[in-house]
């Protein structure tokens, strides 16, 4: 939730949690827009990020900048933000149970041909019992998700 701040331009404010913080890396606007109704969208520029957490909030304050010379947007009015794309929701996911944890890193078997192959995997966000798969693995190979943790790299795959 983002609150106005300002008319034209108009400032929206929003505090986020540490999780929804590292979903803006990189941004340079989000999308935002009226729950009442929710069909009308516009593009807010990311104006102020805080790169330190509020110690008393536990946040990191985000500010965006709207043009607003019809005066669409009021003050006190709260308007909802979109910190992710549909797009960037479309994701390349693993069930968590085939995930091996060893020290700081993390692996997975894949089944590669006649054997199986340990692979260091780059782990993203969690929903459910999968996980967000950032490098590793590619679409479509064979995960092995039972058993993996008995299994040694380069182990010939038995019939």
């Amino acid at each position: 939730m983002g609150q106005i701040q300002q008319i034209d331009p108009i400032k929206v404010t929003a505090e986020l949690s540490e999780n929804n913080y590292q979903l803006l890396k990189g941004k340079q606007e989000l999308v935002y827009y009226d729950p009442d109704p929710p069909t009308n969208k516009g593009t807010a520029k990311i104006s102020y990020l805080a790169p330190i957490m509020s110690a008393t909030s536990k946040t990191y304050t985000l500010e965006l900048e709207v043009s607003n010379k019809e005066h669409q947007l009021r003050p006190g009015k709260r308007y909802m933000i979109e910190l992710t794309t549909e797009a960037e929701e479309q994701v390349s996911a693993i069930p968590t149970l085939s995930v091996i944890r060893e020290n700081s890193d993390t692996f997975v078997f894949v089944k590669s041909g006649g054997q199986y192959q340990k692979r260091k995997v780059s782990l993203g966000r969690i929903n459910g019992e999968y996980q967000e798969v950032l490098a590793g693995v590619k679409e479509g190979e064979q995960l092995v998700i039972t058993g993996q943790n008995t299994l040694k790299d380069g182990q010939s795959v038995e019939s």
